[in-house]
Order: C-alpha cells, then sequence, then structure tokens
C-alpha cells in the first residue's frame, strides 16, 4: 500500500527545509544573475563565512550543489513542493540548465513515449498530456469548454517548458491555434512529430503560430492506426522558406506514400538539395515498388543532401534473395549520400523447411548493378531472432558470412549467437567482416567464450565499442575480453542469473589500505564501462551498495542502478556504469540497438 501524504505533512517537510535556506536573508549577500546559463551566483561576505554552519545549511547555500540536486528530481510535484521553500530555490527550480536531466538513462518502463493507444481506446477526443520529454497534442474541436480546458492546462506546459523535448500533434483546431501562440515557450523541443491524417493542413500553421518553435527535426509518422481521412491542401501561394523553419535540419518519414501526397506536390517548387537529411521508414520505401509512387518519392529524395534509409524484414529464409531485391531499388547521382540501416529478424515457421537448392538465391529479375552498389551504402547490419527461431535447423546454410563480406563500408554490426551452429562458425564469420568495423553488438551469448572474443579481435582491430548481451559469467572474464582490443573505448556486458556474477567484477575493486574488509573501485582505463547483472541476490547487492559508498568520485562518473523486471516478474535487473564523463552514456546507447534486458 502506499501511504497517503497529507497537506499538514508536507507543509512541515518544506518548513524545515526553508529554515535551512532562509537563513540566507540574515546573511549579507551579493547576488548577480548570470544571463548565459540563467544560473544565480551568489558570494558572501568575510563576516558571514565567519559563521559555523551545518553541512545541510553549506549545500542549501551553495547554487552549485542545489542545483545539481534539482537536477536529479525530475518529478514535476516534487519539484513544486520545492519552489516553495524559498525565492532563490524557485528561480533555480524555474532555470533552463536545472531543468535539462542529469543523465538520460535507459529505462525498462519506456517512460518517455507517450502511449497514443491507451487515451484512443478510451476515446478521449480532446487532450494535452505531458509524458517523459514529450507533449502530446489532440484538439480537434474548439469550444468554450475547450478553451477552459486549454486554460487551465497552460501552468503545466510553462511549468515543464525546458524539459520539452519533443511535440506530437494529432490535430489541433485552427481557433485554438492562438492559444499556442499565447503560450510561446517551446524553444527547448527539439523534434516535432505529426499525425498523417492532418500534417497537410497544420505543418504551415503550426510554425506560423508558434515562432519559438524552431526544431531540427520534423516527423510524420502514424501516432496511432486509424481510419484514413486526408484533408488536401493548395500551394499556390507556397514559399519554400515558410514550410519549415530554417532550423530544421531532418526529414523522417515513418508512413506509406499516400499519407504525404501533399509533401510530393510541394517538392515541386523545391530546389535540388534544399534540405540537408531524409530519413525513409519502412512503410514510404516499400511504396517504391509501385512505379507511379516511385517516380514521386525519387523526386523527393532529389531536395535533399543526404538520404538515411530504415529497412526492417521479418523473415525464415531468403535472406539473400529479399535483401538484394530491396537494395536494387533507388539509384541517386554522386552528389547524394546515400544510407542504409537494415534489420532482419529471424522467425522459424513450423511447417517451413530449408531447402538448399532453392533458397538463398539471388532472384534474377532484379537490377544486381545497383544492388551491388548500395550493399557498399549499408551502414548499420542487425540479425535479431524471434523467440521462435532458437537455432538454426540442420540442413541450415548460413548466408551471412558471404553477405558481411560485400559490406565493405559496414561501421556498425548487430548479431544474435543464434544464427550459428557453434562457435567455431562464429571465428569463421568474423574472417569476413569489414577490417575497419567500428561498433559490433553480439546478443545470445550463452555459448560464446574468450577465445571467440580474441577472434573478433584480431580479425577487426578498429572496434571501439563493444556490446555482449545474455552472458555467462563463468565463460567470459570482462577484464580478459577488454585486453584483447587495442582501441576499445566503450564495452558494455550483460550476464544472465548466477550465484557467483558478481565475482567478475572483482578485476575492478581494490582493497583499502587503512581499513580492513573495505573494497573500493579501481578505475578502468576505457571512457565507458556498463556491466549488468540479471536478478542480482542481496549479498551482492549489499557489497555494491558498500562500494559505492566508499568510492569517492565526481558527479555522475560511477552509477549503480536497479531497474524493476516489467511482465508480472519481480526480479531486478542492476545496471553498474563507469565512465570518465556523463556525456558518453548517451553516446553508447545511442550506437545500437535498446538493450536485451529492457526489451525482454
Amino acid at each position: 500500500m502506499t501511504k497517503k501524504v497529507t497537506r499538514t505533512s508536507q507543509c512541515k517537510k518544506i518548513s524545515k527545509l526553508s529554515k535551512i535556506v532562509k537563513k540566507e536573508d540574515h546573511l549579507s549577500v551579493s547576488k548577480q544573475k548570470n544571463v548565459n546559463n540563467n544560473v544565480q551566483s551568489m558570494s558572501y561576505t568575510k563576516k558571514s563565512m565567519n559563521k559555523k554552519l551545518s553541512p545541510a545549511e553549506t549545500i542549501g547555500h551553495d547554487d552549485y550543489l542545489m542545483s545539481q540536486i534539482i537536477r536529479m528530481i525530475p518529478n514535476s510535484n516534487e519539484r513544486e513542493n520545492l519552489r516553495l521553500v524559498s525565492k532563490r530555490i524557485n528561480f533555480l527550480c524555474n532555470s533552463k540548465v536545472n531543468n535539462q536531466p542529469f543523465q538520460n538513462f535507459s529505462n525498462i518502463k519506456d517512460s518517455d513515449k507517450f502511449k497514443w493507444d491507451v487515451f484512443v481506446q478510451r476515446n478521449v477526443q480532446t487532450f494535452i498530456e505531458f509524458s517523459g520529454d514529450t507533449l502530446a497534442i489532440k484538439v480537434p474541436f474548439c469550444n468554450p469548454i475547450v478553451l477552459k480546458y486549454l486554460e487551465n492546462r497552460r501552468e503545466m506546459i510553462e511549468f515543464q517548458r525546458h524539459r520539452i523535448k519533443k511535440i506530437e500533434i494529432e490535430s489541433i483546431h485552427d481557433d485554438c491555434l492562438n492559444f499556442l501562440r499565447s503560450l510561446n515557450c517551446f524553444e527547448s523541443v527539439e523534434m516535432i512529430t505529426f499525425h498523417p491524417i492532418n500534417a497537410s493542413s497544420l505543418v504551415l500553421k503550426v510554425f506560423e503560430y508558434c515562432s519559438s518553435l524552431k526544431p531540427h527535426t520534423i516527423r510524420f509518422a502514424w501516432l496511432y492506426m486509424n481510419r484514413i481521412n486526408f484533408h488536401p491542401i493548395t500551394f499556390e501561394r507556397f514559399q519554400t522558406n515558410k514550410l519549415f523553419p530554417k532550423s530544421v535540419k531532418t526529414i523522417k518519414i515513418d508512413c506509406n506514400p499516400h499519407a504525404i501526397n501533399w509533401l510530393f506536390k510541394a517538392t515541386e517548387r523545391i530546389s535540388n538539395r534544399f534540405f540537408e537529411t531524409l530519413i525513409i521508414g519502412n512503410e514510404l520505401y516499400s511504396g517504391l515498388i509501385v512505379l507511379e509512387t516511385r517516380e514521386k518519392i525519387l523526386k523527393l529524395m532529389k531536395c535533399f543532401q543526404n538520404i538515411k534509409i530504415n529497412l526492417s524484414e521479418q523473415l525464415e529464409y531468403d535472406v539473400t534473395s529479399n535483401l538484394a531485391e530491396s537494395l536494387s531499388l533507388v539509384e541517386v547521382d554522386s552528389e547524394t549520400k546515400l544510407s542504409y540501416d537494415v534489420m532482419i529478424t529471424l522467425h522459424k515457421f513450423r511447417y517451413n523447411r530449408f531447402d538448399p537448392l532453392t533458397d538463398e538465391l539471388i532472384p534474377e529479375d532484379i537490377d544486381i548493378r545497383v544492388a551491388i552498389l548500395n550493399i557498399l551504402n549499408l551502414r548499420h547490419f542487425r540479425v535479431q531472432c524471434h523467440p521462435s527461431w532458437t537455432k538454426p535447423s540442420k540442413y541450415y546454410i548460413n548466408p551471412f558470412p558471404k553477405l558481411l563480406k560485400m559490406m565493405r563500408n559496414l561501421t556498425t554490426l548487430e548479431l544474435s549467437m543464434r544464427i550459428f551452429h557453434s562457435p567455431n562458425e562464429f571465428k569463421t564469420l568474423v574472417t569476413k567482416l569489414n577490417i575497419n568495423i567500428k561498433n559490433v553488438k553480439l546478443s545470445h551469448c550463452e555459448k560464446l567464450n574468450n577465445t571467440c572474443i580474441e577472434s573478433l579481435a584480431n580479425s577487426c582491430k578498429e572496434i571501439t565499442y563493444l556490446s555482449l548481451e545474455h552472458v555467462k559469467s563463468n565463460s567470459i572474464s570482462i577484464k580478459k575480453a577488454i585486453s584483447f582490443f587495442q582501441n576499445l573505448k566503450g564495452f558494455s556486458v550483460f550476464f544472465l542469473h548466477h550465484s557467483r556474477n558478481i565475482n567478475s567484477f572483482n578485476d575492478f575493486l581494490v582493497k583499502k589500505k587503512d581499513r580492513d574488509n573495505v573494497v573500493t573501485l579501481n578505475w578502468p582505463e576505457l571512457d565507458f564501462l556498463q556491466v549488468v547483472f540479471n536478478a542480482p541476490i542481496t549479498r551482492d547487492k549489499k557489497f555494491l551498495e558498500q562500494i559505492e559508498k566508499e568510492t569517492p568520485r565526481q558527479c555522475g562518473r560511477f552509477i549503480i542502478k536497479y531497474h524493476s523486471k516489467k511482465r508480472f516478474s519481480s526480479s531486478e535487473v542492476v545496471e553498474i556504469i563507469i565512465q570518465k564523463s556523463t556525456k558518453y552514456y548517451s553516446q553508447f546507447i545511442k550506437l545500437f540497438s535498446k538493450p536485451s534486458w529492457i526489451n525482454d
């Protein structure tokens, strides 16, 4: 049961905290506002410094320390209570710098993603809701009740203004656009997503009414599936520079071609390579098969300097033929940079059997020249296995060694070890890889051992970031695995449950000389190290708490986080992060797909 917090108990907590901070009113203090970072700096006179302050008072008077504390409180309700302590704390809570998250951690609950389907199932017609860093808007009607509702949401939006990084708009009535104009608090927004149904009539209006809205990415995607009812728009007085703000660098399209016919019409008046980057999703790319739609998409591509194509295939066999067919659909000129990010998910169906005479053959009715040309443009290649695919069939001929040998410009590779019959087959594959590959992630590594890791290191000496998942702690040593690589900067390993998992972490511990039975962290030479244990036992959790307590470090350099398992499982996952700077975590997690310990 959750304990109910009464208004009286909240006031008592606030009054206790205010006693610490309000003593500054009796001190001779000179205040100076820093316009650049919007943080108030305070300098005390000698008279005030001579007074003995308790540790709590010292922290309360230090703007830098208070800012670090405030940044670690993402809950808006808790911040709202903290704002009541004093004017200075209120000022720090409203600071743009202090509203930026201290560290964007991976989260099992996936709280940053707004769940549109929940509101659609409940048949909620009008709402403005905030989740994580996303503001979701659906206002299809306008009447006095709706306008009153919007005014009630004003304080919530203004309070979260610096935390809003993404906006998702399903619809907004013309008569409600003035509400957005009056807010004028979207300066921190990085990406805005339009639901394709109403995008044609919204794009021009939203940016016209919201002058502070200057995102670097615009996305057109299905926020939820519903009945398609498009609203046409005319471009008689259309001007290219007014379609999107100048801040827009990237346009992402994750919907079918029919949903953006208005955008195809707009491209007729846009000059070649006017925009920087176009990211094409699976739905739009499938439209290239139809000749009429293909011409429209190719014309759209000419408006961009860089094209990135994200493909996702669910297959059992015929990987080679499907990949060759997909890569044969697009050919761009030499001035346009083209890259592919391909994900293949292997399923195993009950009645299908592998036929070596017909499966994995290249079809004859494709442009093989374009396919071979585009396989050189593959930068990120992922192969994952559905739970139905636990191992390859007896007569399965693995197509990936030949395919990977052709991917000479591949920089990032993700592979499930379930595509191999044995570890020796993996050792053969790594000899075919591009020697300049930078990032490698291997999952389902139950059979992986130190010799496999050594083979990978010998074949690909330029690897800088390595991630291993589903590892048995008695099969791979962290310190030994790291020693194989000459240029390794970041390493992540996810261990399956084992009673002696903590032993794999002992290489990074050292005993304190002045205290018996007390250990502290022995910092590794890597820029970034992430160790994740599944279902840690109580003894190991206490041991980690002691290490965390005894290890001196700067803020954010050594972090231990516990994640509760989802899907009705009571077991925990402990995540240990060791990094030279807080920037490395966010850099590392962007390289690969979401970790399995979050998805599982």
